[in-house]
């Protein structure tokens, strides 16, 4: 692949993190499936490791600024750099509450749902779910990374939405 594609990767990735810091989740999946495509390449003689890490950088770099970006937003809006200004409350009120997420409502919910809304996404979830079970076993391959790390980042990203307050 051409080093702008690893460019154009890493924008998109900076996009996501930029947009909604917790989405970052989406481009922590795909760094293992790059790191892994360029091991092969690298094996296989049709990359040099210039190359290698001219791609890394170009991916890199727009990631790192957006991250960058981030953490200035959070120190302007909160006094600190890894604070971010959705997390607030006091008393018995707190906005993010990792340890009580509300999963079966942010699915199932027949107001907000996202099953509830879109029944058919239960088909991926489930199959995405059963990409792991051979991860589980013992039994990797090549192409087998893939499924999984989506569905690894869609349980991290559920629980993180079903843990903010108001979740819909």
């Amino acid at each position: 692949r051409s080093p702008g594609f690893y460019l154009l990767c890493g924008i998109a990735g900076g996009f996501v993190i930029s947009t909604r810091t917790q989405l970052g989740i989406w481009v922590v999946a795909g760094v293992p499936l790059l790191l892994g495509e360029f091991a092969g390449r690298r094996l296989n003689g049709q990359a040099t490791r210039a190359r290698a890490l001219a791609s890394l950088v170009l991916f890199g770099a727009p990631i790192v600024a957006a991250v960058a970006a981030s953490l200035v937003v959070n120190r302007w809006m909160t006094g600190s750099a890894f604070l971010s200004p959705y997390v607030f409350g006091d008393g018995g009120f707190r906005s993010v509450d990792l340890l009580h997420p509300h999963l079966l409502a942010v699915l199932g919910h027949p107001w907000h749902g996202l099953l509830a809304y879109h029944p058919f996404l239960l088909i991926p979830i489930l199959l995405l779910g059963a990409s792991v079970l051979p991860l589980l076993r013992g039994r990797f391959s090549e192409g087998t990374t893939l499924a999984p790390a989506v569905f690894i980042a869609f349980c991290v990203q559920l629980w993180i939405q079903s843990a903010w307050y108001c979740w819909w």
